[in-house]
């Protein structure tokens, strides 16, 4: 379940999933990213990262997250004209339950019991994508357990501010302690509903930045 709000008609976040042999859906990657700046700029940079994602290179190394990010950073250095793209890359195995991940300067992503609530937080060091030859990344390998609930984000929605710039972080995590036990459509409309609350105040029309979020369950 995914949900998108850009700041403006088009936007800089930009989620996919690759699958390296159409005959096995259960391993996947997923991509999510987040362009600096906005509108028409950040569009165009996510346009190639798109294509730098659907290619045979990263299909080929799909189950490699290191080489994927390093991928997409090879294409676009020097062309994001002074913009910078934080990404995080997942290789999901639901046949091993495992998740293989390396995160680019992006946010932490949740991992949430359906079972008692429990919420873990995992990322990895490394640089932001268009900037530097050498991004540094690490990847970590994480055990999945059936109920498991996987949660990425930008940080439009985390960092959405109410009137008195308080941001929705905290509101999240009320959320995560309070509503894990719902199934994943009602608790994705319950989060963008109370997101939409907090940041939407008086004739406010729309975020201060693009905001996305992916979640997962497992079985």
């Amino acid at each position: 379940v995914s949900e998108y709000l850009p700041m403006k008609n088009v936007g800089g976040d930009y989620y996919d999933f690759i699958y390296p042999d159409p005959k096995e859906n259960g391993k996947f990657g997923f991509l999510i990213a987040d362009v600096s700046g906005h509108g028409v700029p950040a569009a165009f940079i996510t346009s190639m990262i798109k294509m730098v994602f659907q290619s045979d290179v990263v299909k080929n190394n799909a189950s490699n997250p290191v080489k994927v990010l390093e991928e997409i950073n090879r294409s676009i250095l020097d062309k994001t004209s002074g913009n910078f793209v934080t990404a995080f890359y997942a290789f999901i195995d639901l046949d091993k339950k495992t998740i293989l991940f390396s995160s680019a300067g992006h946010n932490p992503y949740f991992m949430l019991s359906q079972k008692n609530g429990v919420c873990r937080e995992f990322s990895t060091k490394g640089r932001f994508l268009g900037v530097f030859d050498q991004i540094k990344l690490e990847a970590q390998e994480i055990k999945l357990n059936e109920y498991d609930r996987l949660f990425f984000y930008t940080d439009g929605l985390t960092e959405a501010a109410d009137q008195n710039f308080v941001f929705f972080e905290e509101n999240l995590y009320q959320i995560f302690n309070t509503s894990y036990h719902l199934p994943i459509k009602e608790f994705s409309a319950h989060i963008l509903s109370e997101l939409k609350k907090h940041a939407l105040f008086g004739n406010k029309k729309e975020l201060d930045d693009d905001m996305a979020f992916v979640i997962m369950d497992i079985f």
